[in-house]
């Protein structure tokens, strides 16, 4: 019924009304939207759902449009988030017609479709359903989401920092050390003031293990990489260490977050934590404080996380449900292309405005 509805205008952007469902899937999770465009009998229409559904904003795009928002327009921070919201479903409505006009032309199948009455679903049929779509998702998507994981991961942890880079051993004993004649050296030392030397003891430790975390994904063959695109990426207002975290989010958007707060020297940073919920974390902090960071490159990135590349979850269902590798790198390469275009823009123009 809600497809039928929405025939009419989604054939202005030659789409069909069954588009509609993976359209709305897609802001939860753009794999089973993938997977739900299965209901399309024209391949075109098919083919032209499953690569600009990608480009709307996913459960795991939010928390880093979110953080960014709160860090940067704190007073808009709302506003912000859904101007990024309605953005993705303008340029996949646009690319969409695009696309039409070009290399899918041909007019879009015409709807038909059955409405058949309300019926109470059963039980039986509930968890029917269930097991047959989680099976499935798992079937399709986990080997190849494991092996690009793995891949991504290696990236990240290798190759490791050697010790004369940074001589962790001796830094940590030298703070022990430190520590331990505090306690020995002052024998009035009570229970207050022993909690505050050891909440000044762990806290050292911490910062020493941020940094050397920091200096270890430098070191890695993604911390090359990041040093290497970031002539590419400069335009955008992005230096290598963003460039890092939005190749953690190859894997999954929601690592963004946490690979952006390992180069900053904070550790791991919780996903659910920045969800634009807590102002004053730690990594919105940081990023506020950055002179590299300022509104113009926090509008950029926005819209380059919106736009780039899906995850790895969403390349290998594309494969399996297209056929074949070349939608999956065609999906990867032309969402790259706009959304350097798209934040190059942005971050020039932000620019201009004195952000």
């Amino acid at each position: 019924r809600a497809a039928f509805v929405m025939d009419k205008f989604f054939h202005i952007f030659g789409l069909h009304g069954r588009s509609f469902i993976p359209f709305m899937i897609a802001t939860g999770c753009a794999v089973p939207a993938v997977m739900s465009a299965r209901n399309l009998v024209n391949p075109r229409d098919r083919k032209i759902t499953v690569l600009v559904i990608p480009l709307l904003i996913c459960g795991a795009k939010s928390p880093v449009v979110a953080m960014l928002a709160a860090a940067f327009f704190p007073a808009t921070a709302g506003l912000i988030f859904w101007l990024v919201w309605a953005s993705g479903w303008f340029l996949a409505f646009v690319i969409a017609l695009i696309f039409r006009k070009t290399i899918f032309r041909g007019d879009a199948a015409p709807f038909v479709m059955e409405l058949p009455p309300y019926r109470m679903p059963t039980i039986r049929g509930i968890f029917s359903h269930m097991w047959d779509k989680s099976f499935a998702y798992v079937r399709k998507a986990g080997t190849i989401i494991l092996a690009i994981s793995i891949i991504i991961w290696f990236l990240l942890s290798f190759p490791k920092l050697p010790a004369s880079e940074f001589q962790y051993s001796e830094r940590a004993e030298k703070i022990e050390q430190d520590y331990l004649a505090q306690l020995d050296g002052d024998v009035t030392v009570g229970g207050n003031e022993r909690n505050e030397l050891e909440a000044d003891y762990k806290q050292a430790i911490s910062n020493l293990d941020d940094e050397f975390a920091s200096k270890m994904i430098l070191f890695s063959y993604a911390g090359r990489v990041g040093k290497f695109i970031e002539p590419v990426l400069k335009p955008a207002g992005f230096d290598w260490k963003i460039g890092i975290g939005l190749f953690g989010g190859l894997a999954a958007k929601e690592v963004i977050i946490s690979t952006m707060g390992i180069v900053y020297g904070i550790g791991d940073a919780d996903p659910d934590e920045e969800s634009g919920v807590h102002v004053n974390t730690p990594l919105k902090s940081i990023l506020a404080s950055d002179p590299h960071y300022n509104k113009a490159v926090a509008l950029s990135l926005m819209f380059f996380v919106l736009i780039y590349v899906p995850c790895a979850a969403t390349l290998a269902v594309v494969r399996k449900e297209l056929g074949s590798w070349k939608w999956s790198a065609f999906l990867a390469g032309y969402t790259l292309i706009v959304a350097w275009l798209v934040s190059t823009a942005i971050y020039q123009f932000a620019t201009l405005l004195g952000w």
